[in-house]
Formats: structure tokens, C-alpha cells, sequence
């Protein structure tokens, strides 16, 4: 059984890990490809990953969130989706490009798949809140 300092420990680890410069890329894959770590330690190191510079590295990661979040949702679990579209999407940022991107994906996507659906009309609602409190 793992303790709760060990646990701690290797969280902390991968997050690390996860911040440096040079494996920024190697992460997004790792996330992207679901396979390597369990689902706490991607929410763990994704906090991290976000942390010195969240702006930025949003801005650099959008297009690539944009570009699959509708087939992470295809071809994932159903928890393991929800935590990708928590984690990484581009909330912060709040443009009005990024509503926007998100409605075009909301739209052209097939009412069967409900779910999908859901997260993403609550995804631009969160998006229009922070922009309403930006203006």
C-alpha cells in the first residue's frame, strides 16, 4: 500500500517533471494518448503544467485543445474526457475567439451525443461568465 507522502511524493514528481521547459510537448502527447497515467496524476500534473505562465501556455495549447477535444470524446472514457476538457481547456483566456470556437464544435456536433454537448454548452457558459465580468 502507498502512503499518502508517497502518493504526494511521486505527484509531485511527475508535475515537476511536467513543468519543464523541454517536456511541455511530451506531456500534451501523454494526455492525449491517456494511456500512461492515472487520471489524478494527469489533474495534478496539468495544475502544475498551467502554473509559472497559465496565459501563455493556454494560448500555446488552445488550437491543439480545439483541434481534439471532439475526438477525445469519441474515443476515450466518458471521466477521462471530463477531466482533459477540465484541465486543459482554455478557460482563462475567455475571448471571444474561444466562445466562439467552441460554439462552431458545439454546433456541427450530432445531437446523439449528448454528453459531448453538455460539456461543451457549459464549457462556453463558463467562458461568456468571465468574459461578462471582463467587460
Amino acid at each position: 500500500m502507498t502512503s499518502k507522502n508517497d502518493y504526494s511524493s511521486k505527484i509531485l514528481s511527475i508535475s515537476c517533471d511536467a513543468a519543464q521547459p523541454g517536456n511541455k510537448e511530451k506531456w500534451w502527447n501523454e494526455f492525449l494518448d491517456g494511456t500512461q497515467r492515472s487520471k489524478d496524476e494527469y489533474v495534478a500534473a496539468m495544475n502544475w503544467f498551467y502554473s509559472s505562465d497559465p496565459v501563455k501556455l493556454r494560448e500555446q495549447y488552445s488550437d491543439k485543445f480545439y483541434s481534439c477535444i471532439d475526438t477525445i470524446f469519441s474515443t476515450k472514457h466518458r471521466d477521462y474526457a471530463e477531466v482533459f476538457m477540465a484541465n486543459l481547456k482554455p478557460i482563462n483566456l475567455a475571448r471571444k475567439s474561444d466562445i466562439e470556437k467552441l460554439e462552431k464544435i458545439y454546433s456541427a456536433t450530432h445531437e446523439d451525443r449528448t454528453h459531448f454537448r453538455k460539456m461543451t454548452k457549459i464549457a462556453i457558459e463558463d467562458m461568456e461568465d468571465i468574459q461578462a465580468k471582463i467587460l
